[in-house]
């Protein structure tokens, strides 16, 4: 056996002593080392991967996330991370684990919020957390179920409005050895019931580790559900997370993946539209400056006829920074009447920025209008001369631009505090900030 293999072995022997769970779990748990066993990590050969290089979280040492937090986060710790502003029912994990008493619960009807931990001990066994989750290549799915331990599952009833979102934050401290944390979120939407829910992840100054975290959708007909994620962890971490989603009759998701920090970070995003009218709609932005490297992977299945996705990624990248955007969509035979876009624009604004970009489609039915593109450049020279003609200095320009482009993706964001916070992150890496504040 390797030396990544071994240690994570070891590492998943701590938590099963640790974090006694029903026999059901347990065996879940078996299933998903011995899966991890058999396709390790993956590697630039995988198609998938050719672009992201994950040596370095094999090479790491890790912390099992068992142990208790290693630092004790005070209210007003949690609140500085958090998104200011935002009116949300707040779950919150420090390290990995749920925090009851700096969490608030929902106390609307018609939704319940159950701690993982809780749900592995003591509930009957729940198929859903290997039903439809698809390991893949790449091992992480594997890995995430074989460290089963703590996440959350959000189950509403049918016909509820739950206006109020709910807030899932992973906050992540400065340890002495880099911590791994293994999240399992579940989001089950009852018929006609709608939902918002925004998972961000962060961490103080300097924390280090890897979160490597599942997130499994399922909406029921005429479900309806806004869905974040924020990733704006610290510049040494490593996220690699999975989002699958199944979507019924006449359902609707509106994913907004928001990557701004890690040293290192991959999204994979999954929906299956198997019901008549179901509508995914993706919304992506990524940041990524000095040596940062940040992968986007997007797959929507049309399974069904009439069934509609839109998406659109945009990044900005500088420094030394890399992204990777790689975007399907597979109309499959008699999917008739499938509507699906597809765009990713990227800005380059330095000569060492660079960007792998790769939309794809796969049409096995007639009767569709599917489209897709990608295109990626530097600043408009016209338009830089523009504002440098009503005196605006070249500076402040490129900065008002590179605003401008990312703000395109980021006004569809219908959560007001969330947009914001997004936007004050791209600010903070331009120049001449102040100036344009006064535009906005």
């Amino acid at each position: 056996m390797s030396a990544v293999l071994s240690h994570f072995t070891e590492d998943q022997a701590v938590i099963a002593d640790s974090l006694p769970v029903a026999d059901w779990a347990a065996e879940l748990r078996r299933r998903g080392l011995a899966r991890f066993e058999a396709s390790g990590l993956p590697t630039t050969r995988l198609e998938d991967w050719k672009y992201t290089n994950v040596r370095a979280i094999g090479r790491g040492r890790f912390e099992p996330w068992t142990t208790e937090p290693a630092a004790e986060l005070s209210a007003e710790a949690v609140d500085a991370l958090a998104v200011e502003g935002l009116d949300a029912w707040r779950i919150v994990f420090v390290d990995g684990q749920w925090v009851a008493h700096l969490s608030t619960l929902p106390d609307d009807d018609g939704i319940t919020c159950m701690n993982l931990r809780d749900m592995l001990r003591t509930a009957p066994a729940d198929d859903s957390l290997s039903d439809w989750l698809d390991y893949g290549e790449s091992g992480f799915g594997a890995l995430n179920t074989a460290f089963l331990g703590d996440g959350i599952s959000i189950e509403t009833s049918a016909g509820v409005n739950i206006e109020r979102p709910i807030c899932l934050l992973f906050l992540s401290t400065a340890n002495e050895t880099p911590r791994a944390v293994h999240p399992r979120v579940l989001i089950r939407a009852a018929a006609n019931s709608r939902l918002s829910v925004l998972e961000h992840y962060a961490g103080v100054d300097g924390a280090a580790g890897l979160t490597n975290v599942v997130t499994q959708v399922q909406l029921d007909t005429g479900a309806r559900l806004e869905h974040y994620r924020l990733q704006e962890e610290s510049d040494k971490a490593y996220h690699v997370a999975a989002v699958q989603a199944e979507l019924g009759q006449d359902s609707c998701m509106h994913s907004h993946n928001l990557h701004t920090g890690g040293r290192l970070s991959r999204a994979d995003i999954h929906a299956r539209l198997t019901g008549r009218g179901a509508h995914v709609g993706l919304n992506g932005f990524y940041l990524a400056a000095g040596r940062q490297h940040t992968d986007s992977h997007t797959l929507v299945d049309h399974l069904v006829p009439h069934t509609t996705s839109d998406e659109e990624y945009r990044g900005v990248l500088t420094g030394h920074g890399r992204a990777v955007f790689n975007g399907k969509a597979v109309v499959h035979e008699g999917a008739a009447g499938t509507n699906a876009q597809q765009a990713n624009h990227n800005l380059l604004l330095s000569e060492n920025a660079e960007v792998d970009t790769k939309p794809e489609l796969e049409i096995y039915a007639d009767d569709v209008k599917c489209s897709h593109g990608a295109t990626v450049g530097a600043l408009d020279t016209d338009a830089l001369f523009y504002l440098q003609s009503r005196g605006i200095d070249q500076s402040a320009a490129r900065a008002i631009l590179t605003f401008a482009f990312a703000d395109e993706v980021l006004r569809h964001l219908d959560q007001d505090a969330v947009r914001r916070h997004v936007e004050q992150r791209v600010l903070a890496r331009l120049p001449k900030s102040d100036t344009i504040r006064e535009f906005l």
